[in-house]
């Protein structure tokens, strides 16, 4: 019985949390922060914002969309719990965390390269 009320509370809290829209704000690779790409970043920012990039998060899917297009959908697999406001999770052949910064903004990060601060 304990483990259908943990699996319901779970639930309920991705939906309440971690499940929606997400805008998009910035997105960098770890490896390439440094001085000498801060304005590559930059034009990266600039392009994410211009195109309303969005990530489309459920207990199911995750979704890239781009100028009111889904230009990507994945299935989401293995999404386990770490602490209240993280989890982890798969999807095709990437591992990837998400980690709430407040109810409305956090980080997503792709195999632990590709990382995404969003914001609902």
């Amino acid at each position: 019985m304990s483990t259908v009320l943990i699996g319901l509370s779970f639930t309920e809290f991705q939906k309440n949390n971690f499940n929606g829209n997400w805008n998009v704000v910035d997105s960098y690779n770890i490896e390439q922060i440094n001085l000498k790409n801060l304005a590559l970043h930059e034009m990266v920012k600039k392009k994410i914002v211009e195109q309303k990039s969005q990530i489309i998060f459920s207990d199911q899917d995750i979704m890239i969309k781009q100028n009111d297009v889904v230009t990507d959908k994945s299935t989401v697999k293995d999404l386990k719990k770490i602490t209240n406001d993280s989890i982890v999770f798969k999807f095709d052949n990437h591992v990837a965390s998400f980690k709430l910064k407040s109810e409305k903004s956090g980080i997503i990060t792709v195999d632990k390269t590709a990382v995404f601060v969003v914001e609902k």
